[in-house]
């Protein structure tokens, strides 16, 4: 997410930054996975430009995490709106967040 967030941002040319990186990489290792459903999803879908079929595939799934997770919050709001990784113009990449107390 905070990649995604650093492409967008210099494609649109705000400053990118995060005040303590080595703060923010060290606050990402108290995070643990608790809980976790990812699978791997294969599916074909028709190309017209390329006159052929294409083989897609992706993470789906659900993980739940436990930690400090505030920091990440932006970030992850953001993937929300904007997803994730590669075809997202094909409607991939989706993530939904939510906190807990």
């Amino acid at each position: 997410a905070v990649r995604r967030y650093r492409g967008l941002a210099l494609l649109d040319g705000e400053q990118y930054a995060i005040d303590d990186f080595d703060g923010f990489l060290e606050e990402a290792g108290t995070v643990c996975t608790i809980g976790s459903d990812l699978h791997w999803k294969d599916w074909t879908r028709w190309s017209n430009r390329q006159g052929e079929a294409m083989q897609l595939g992706g993470i789906a799934g659900s993980v739940v995490y436990r930690g400090r997770l505030k920091a990440f919050e932006p970030f992850l709001r953001l993937a929300e709106k904007v997803q994730l990784g590669k075809q997202t113009s094909f409607g991939l990449g989706q993530i939904r967040v939510t906190f807990k107390n």
